[in-house]
């Protein structure tokens, strides 16, 4: 893989939605009658995005365990990965109340379809293939092109983008940016795609068991007044300040897990202008290249066309 590989893929993946849910559109209004399975729609986001991630990973020959990233990593690394995704909670939270105040809640907008099926299933679908399917795609196969720039920061930020972007809404964008963007790096200093898995399977599968055994807590946004959501979003911001330096306390630890890890944070961290490879043994410097791609650009741009357009309904004047 390389960016512009990861580009291609990312634009393919954008049209795979689109296309994806305009027929899903298509199909209700001149087939009403039609029995579409619940379990087909909840897991239908998540096969837009697997079908062009592995088609064109198997056309372009790639390397599989390299590509997405499959490694084996430390047991004592995945059990740091609980308290430091549940320290990363409240920054989501804080995220998702501040779109609150533009948009709705599009997770409320599911609940009665995941109630009306049994919780086992509804938590693989949301909780097991649907995080297996986007670290595949975007920590994996994306993020493994777009670091070859050699830019591992601005590869993290991009991927990030193009996960959050990928939900099509401004809701889920901007959390779903921020846990991009932290998994990124966790898939960084681990090199492998798992912890990042786990992590979001805790996620995912919070808010999956929470709509079974706490079915009021989706109705709550529907009735806090703006007022409310600004305080909320003032003591999430107070407890994010705390839970976020755990959080990345928590990530120097599992750094110094890894092989290598500590190095690969501190380059994230400080990034280079110019990085160092090995050629036959031999350190070389070599410049970076772009990032960026024109396949990217294009399908970031749609995306974000698309969010506009969800907007539109719900804007509050």
């Amino acid at each position: 893989m390389n960016p512009l590989r990861s580009g291609i893929l990312y634009l393919f993946i954008v049209i795979s939605i689109i296309l994806g849910n305009v027929l899903f559109v298509l199909v209700r209004i001149f087939l009403p009658y039609a029995n579409i399975p619940t379990e087909a729609a909840l897991a239908m986001g998540e096969i837009l995005i697997l079908i062009p991630t592995l088609l064109l990973t198997v056309f372009w020959g790639v390397d599989v365990r390299k590509t997405f990233r499959i490694k084996k990593v430390k047991l004592r690394t995945i059990l740091l990965v609980i308290p430091l995704t549940y320290m990363l909670m409240p920054l989501v939270a804080l995220c998702n109340a501040f779109t609150l105040l533009f948009t709705e809640n599009v997770v409320e907008g599911i609940t009665d379809a995941v109630l009306s099926l049994p919780i086992a299933v509804t938590f693989f679908i949301l909780a097991v293939f649907g995080p297996f399917t986007e670290e595949l795609a975007f920590r994996g196969a994306e993020y493994s092109g777009l670091a070859e720039s050699g830019n591992r920061t601005g590869a993290i930020l991009l991927q990030g983008a193009m996960f959050g972007l990928m939900h099509m809404n401004l809701n889920q964008f901007v959390y779903a940016f921020v846990i991009g963007i932290a998994f990124g790096v966790l898939c960084e200093v681990t090199g492998s795609i798992l912890p990042g898995f786990f992590a979001h399977l805790l996620i995912n599968g919070s808010s999956t068991v929470s709509m079974y055994f706490l079915e009021d807590a989706g109705k709550v946004s529907e009735e806090m007044s703006k007022a409310d959501i600004l305080l909320a979003i003032q003591g999430y911001a107070l407890l994010s300040v705390f839970t976020t330096a755990v959080a990345f306390f928590i990530l120097i630890l599992i750094a110094g897990l890894e092989e290598g890890g500590r190095d690969r944070l501190a380059l994230i961290l400080r990034p280079l202008k110019r990085h160092k490879v090995t050629i036959e043994g031999n350190y070389i410097e070599v410049s970076k290249t772009r990032v960026f791609s024109i396949p990217a650009v294009i399908g970031l741009l749609m995306a974000v066309a698309v969010v506009v357009f969800t907007l539109i309904p719900f804007r509050r004047f």
